[in-house]
């Protein structure tokens, strides 16, 4: 990865990735504010995402989707607990272009009353459609569940009552506090020139101002046990513990211990659980690290007198693999890890969105072989110290199902 950096006069970073002989180019500008930073107007940071794509002072909604599409190019966005993404991927001769919209809608979004009165309602049906949906409810309860009543365990889009309140200056007054441009980073990866990136960054970027943000109190784990009872004929499950925070050196330890557990086919859980009893469909191991602490849980689908056993069998692999690791799963796990980040450089997206997270989270250039590296040095005492670690204390116990109370209530025993 050929990598180069600038810091704008106003503060904004500018981080590029050239590679030759391709036709597109992916730019995004990553802002490090996402609904961690919610202290009130829960969902803010996603809605200011979805009406950003409403109008500017210089473009309409159709204006944007248009000009991006009448060159062949996407654009879209997304809102996570600690950023929101705003990208676009053109042809290389269109990168001027893309620049110019991006950075349009971040700088200079109009929320016309009309169109957040609309949007409200879309919003509003997107939290409906999650909450009828069990295998995306039941990570939001498991979050809920993990880290109670903080900005953390709260839903990235927001309650329907918390929608339902804001008003139009709450966006406004939201991109006043937290978008900073010191705070900013416009990645573009692909077909480009740093120098050339860098003078319509200037020409582009030029409303964007650096100022104090408020930072959000230290987010803790808690734990406990949350359930909702559909009218389903599978049970959805989330449980785990809480992880190590945000670090480099244990990110690539981490996620060897979730794909050893739960990555794929060949992973722990999936033998046991799936292939030996059949107990379920699906099933999988996840981690997810913030700055001050994280969650370490395993998601499955079962039927819901088996939920018991699902758990039980799953807390058996979850407790032997502290001691248990051999050299073969290891180097298993390792090279899946290893793949997967080789095999998303061949996406202009996937190294954009490296840059900048990378960026935001570590405060670095990606080095890809620091990365190869790293996670070469990864041993089974390693991965074993941080099972050790994390598998301990109380549990994050999250299901939703069609059981009754009382087999709900048996099945709360796990979190106590």
């Amino acid at each position: 990865m050929k990598i180069k950096k600038t810091t704008l006069q106003n503060g904004l970073t500018v981080i590029t990735d050239e590679i030759r002989g391709f036709e597109t180019v992916s730019i995004g500008i990553f802002v490090g504010s996402g609904a961690i930073n919610e202290e009130k107007n829960y969902g803010v940071s996603h809605f200011v995402e979805h009406m950003a794509f409403k109008g500017t002072k210089a473009r309409t909604a159709s204006d944007i989707s248009e000009q991006i599409e009448r060159v062949g190019g996407v654009i879209n966005a997304y809102t996570s607990k600690e950023s929101t993404v705003f990208y676009a991927k053109v042809l290389k001769n269109d990168i001027e272009l893309g620049i110019d919209i991006i950075s349009d809608i971040v700088q200079n979004p109009v929320f016309d009353e009309c169109e957040f009165r609309k949007e409200k309602s879309v919003i509003i049906q997107e939290i409906k459609m999650y909450n009828d949906t069990p295998d995306s409810l039941v990570f939001d309860l498991a979050q809920e569940s993990a880290f109670g009543d903080t900005n953390l365990g709260r839903n990235i889009i927001g309650s329907e009552e918390s929608v339902s309140n804001m008003v139009r200056e709450d966006l406004f007054g939201y991109i006043r506090e937290y978008y900073s441009s010191d705070k900013m980073v416009l990645c573009v990866s692909g077909a480009c020139d740093h120098d050339n990136v860098v003078d319509l960054a200037n020409k582009y970027c030029d409303n964007m101002r650096c100022f104090d943000t408020t930072d959000y109190p230290k987010q803790m784990y808690s734990g406990g046990f949350s359930c909702a009872k559909k009218d389903i004929d599978q049970a959805n499950i989330v449980f785990g513990f809480e992880s190590l925070k945000r670090d480099e050196d244990h990110k690539h330890a981490m996620t060897t211990l979730s794909i050893l557990l739960g990555g794929g086919m060949s992973s722990r859980l999936f033998r046991k659980i799936r292939e030996d009893h059949g107990l379920v469909y699906s099933i999988c191991a996840f981690n997810s690290s913030y700055r001050d602490t994280g969650s370490f849980g395993v998601y499955a689908g079962c039927d819901s007198c088996n939920l018991n056993q699902v758990i039980d069998l799953s807390l058996e692999q979850l407790e032997d693999v502290k001691n248990n690791i051999n050299d073969d799963e290891l180097q298993r796990s390792k090279t899946q890890l290893k793949s997967s980040l080789l095999m998303g450089l061949e996406s202009t997206s996937t190294r954009m969105k490296m840059l900048g997270n990378t960026w935001l989270q570590y405060g670095k250039l990606v080095d890809i072989e620091w990365e190869r590296k790293s996670i070469d040095a990864i041993t089974i005492d390693m991965v074993q110290n941080i099972a050790k670690e994390i598998f301990k204390g109380r549990m994050t116990l999250a299901v939703v199902s069609g059981e009754d109370d009382k087999s709900l209530s048996r099945i709360a025993q796990y979190s106590r």
